[in-house]
């Protein structure tokens, strides 16, 4: 069985973050991840963040994280304080966007794709992101020239698939 967050006790809720992070760290230090991609911004990204400050931890908005912060109490404070710090925010859509921004100050950069301008639930996307010779990825990894690296087009495309699975949900 299972147990929703709005149903743990204390205690139930200390187990859960000690089972977790135990896990975590043997998956951190087997793997040795340079970033860190949470899911949710929501109480496991919270705990990655508070619990591994010096990683990148980048967190995938779904709108359930938004429900859920506007609905349910359990560790809101914590993770209010701990969403913010996260190094990169993806979100799905504008309204998404402004969401996000009534529940946590974090700000640009913050999307991967600027717009999703239609899809096909389970099955296609068509997205956007604009890019400037500006971006925060240009500078380090091809200092002298605007070519996206491999690494930064497949983050887009998964982004892109990510959009079309979770289209099905909504």
């Amino acid at each position: 069985t299972s147990t929703r967050y709005r149903d743990m006790t204390e205690e139930m809720a200390g187990q859960f973050k000690a089972a977790f992070l135990e896990v975590l760290d043997e998956a951190i230090e087997k793997e040795n991840p340079d970033i860190i991609l949470c899911h949710h911004l929501y109480y496991l990204t919270a705990l990655i963040r508070a619990h591994y400050p010096a990683k990148k931890v980048y967190g995938f908005c779904h709108n359930t994280d938004l429900r859920q912060m506007e609905s349910i109490l359990f560790e809101r404070n914590f993770i209010r304080q701990e969403i913010p710090k996260l190094d990169r925010i993806f979100a799905l859509q504008e309204a998404q966007k402004e969401k996000i921004k009534k529940i946590i100050p974090q700000r640009e950069p913050f999307l991967m794709i600027d717009e999703v301008e239609s899809f096909e639930p389970g099955q296609s996307a068509t997205a956007y992101k604009n890019v400037d010779k500006e971006e925060w990825y240009f500078k380090g990894h091809f200092p002298d020239t605007t070519d996206a690296d491999n690494t930064r087009l497949r983050t887009l495309k998964i982004y892109v698939i990510r959009v079309i699975r979770f289209s099905r949900i909504y």
